[in-house]
């Protein structure tokens, strides 16, 4: 999400268009291994993340939690207090998704 914000946002159809498979297979093994620049297409990258995202076992934010993330949106302290009221796996994942 990082890279995304800051090197192309904003950018219209950033999640519609599907990156290269080989750019993506590149990204990926990059993830994996820890590499710190990532290669390829802002596309290529936004179809990472998407990926990532859609083989989660569980929503960044867990269903249980919708209803309070619409309650508070617009509450910076209700707004922590249900950031730390995730969970720890959550936050883990929240975290991974930040640095892609």
């Amino acid at each position: 999400m990082t890279y995304l914000c800051v090197c192309v946002c904003p950018q219209d159809g950033l999640f519609s268009d599907q990156g290269r498979l080989s750019e993506v297979e590149e990204i990926m093994d990059m993830l994996d291994t820890g590499g710190r620049d990532l290669p390829g297409s802002v596309s290529s990258v936004s179809s990472v993340l998407l990926t990532f995202l859609a083989a989660l076992a569980e929503p960044v934010v867990p269903t249980n939690l919708h209803q309070r993330c619409m309650e508070c949106y617009n509450n910076t302290t209700l707004c922590k207090q249900v950031k730390e009221d995730r969970g720890v796996a959550t936050r883990a994942v929240s975290r991974k998704v930040r640095h892609v």
